[in-house]
């Protein structure tokens, strides 16, 4: 499907960076539940746990615009309000978990949580925040009925040969200069991808699990090794003939 690269990903500070997110409706966004699950730097409690202090800034290509100094033209800094998630695959057809202030302070999110042998077992998880407002460099995700079978087709051509594209990036920020960055990436075969994940020591577990997400995608780093907060819940753009595709990356 075709989009923009004003569709800008967006990120979760703390004081300290969170991890990234992706835009869904001007009042939701996309995050790695991974990541609000991670102990606060030099406290006992985890991201979840302080909601209030959590902002989420995006329409921008500077990691943290404040840090500038002055005003960043499309910056806008938005508070969240409350956390939602699924447990698990299962239970995507249930009333959601949902964090809360002031039920934040004592929340156990790990025992809500559902994990596989990678880690959470879905691991997606929605903010609600205050509002945005669209402007030429703050849009959400274009996810219609069309889109998204675009998506399916283009997943289709990457089965059969995975050149068709000349690479595919991760829109992500770069820790030396707190600006924008495309982290490029190679598509896996699904074949390779359930070998792979089939591969760790409890098999049966592992294969199970991977029967839940078939239609899931699965990306190599051309450079890294492992799975980074600040590529955790980005889009995946493979550009064709001056358009690009985009398809949501789980982690």
């Amino acid at each position: 499907m075709k989009s923009s690269r004003t569709c800008a990903p967006c990120f979760m500070l703390m004081k300290h960076f969170v991890g990234a997110c992706s835009i869904l409706t001007d009042r939701v966004v996309i995050v790695s539940v991974s990541n609000m699950n991670q102990m606060i730097p030099k406290g006992n409690t985890r991201f979840y746990n302080d909601i209030k202090s959590l902002v989420v800034y995006a329409g921008s290509s500077y990691m943290d615009p404040d840090s500038s100094g002055g005003q960043v033209p499309g910056a806008v800094k938005r508070a969240v309000q409350s956390f939602h998630l699924a447990p698990n695959f299962s239970q995507l057809d249930k009333a959601p978990t949902e964090i809360v202030p002031p039920g934040d302070k004592d929340f156990n999110l790990n025992a809500h949580l559902m994990f596989d042998v990678v880690g959470v077992a879905f691991n997606v998880g929605f903010l609600k925040i205050e509002p945005f407002e669209w402007s030429a460099s703050l849009k959400p995700l274009p996810l219609s009925t069309d889109a998204l079978n675009a998506v399916d087709n283009v997943v289709q051509m990457l089965e059969i040969n995975p050149s068709t594209f000349s690479a595919c990036k991760i829109a992500a920020w770069g820790t030396a200069t707190a600006k924008k960055v495309f982290h490029i990436v190679m598509y896996i075969r699904k074949f390779a991808c359930q070998q792979a994940y089939c591969d760790y020591n409890d098999y049966e577990l592992a294969t199970t699990f991977h029967v839940e997400l078939v239609r899931n995608t699965t990306c190599a780093s051309s450079q890294f090794t492992g799975v980074s907060p600040a590529l955790q819940t980005r889009v995946l753009l493979c550009s064709a003939n001056s358009s690009e595709v985009v398809t949501y990356l789980r982690f």
